[in-house]
């Protein structure tokens, strides 16, 4: 999977996306770019509504966990905007 631009639908509140709401967000994105759902994704905290912030993320498929960094890349009312970058090599589950 490669990166892509995206755009969350919900910002809880117009500094950021808390971690449980990206999430949800992600999910959703992902779903929409690999044609099925990921069994989970875990982020570490808040991705804050600024240009450039970035939050780790991490991805599950069956047993294998991959990397996800979520980057800000604009606000538009409520609306974050943001890039999800998904790796390619494997990791150990988060403990986030």
């Amino acid at each position: 999977m490669t990166s892509a631009t995206t755009t969350s639908t919900a910002a809880s509140e117009a500094s950021g996306l808390d971690a449980r709401t990206l999430e949800t967000s992600v999910s959703k994105e992902l779903t929409k770019m690999a044609g099925q759902s990921p069994d989970e994704v875990r982020c570490e905290g808040k991705l804050i509504a600024e240009v450039g912030a970035t939050q780790n993320c991490a991805l599950r498929s069956g047993s294998t966990w991959l990397p996800v960094t979520v980057t800000s890349t604009g606000l538009v009312g409520t609306t974050l905007e943001f890039k999800i970058k998904v790796g390619e090599t494997a990791i150990p589950a988060p403990s986030y």
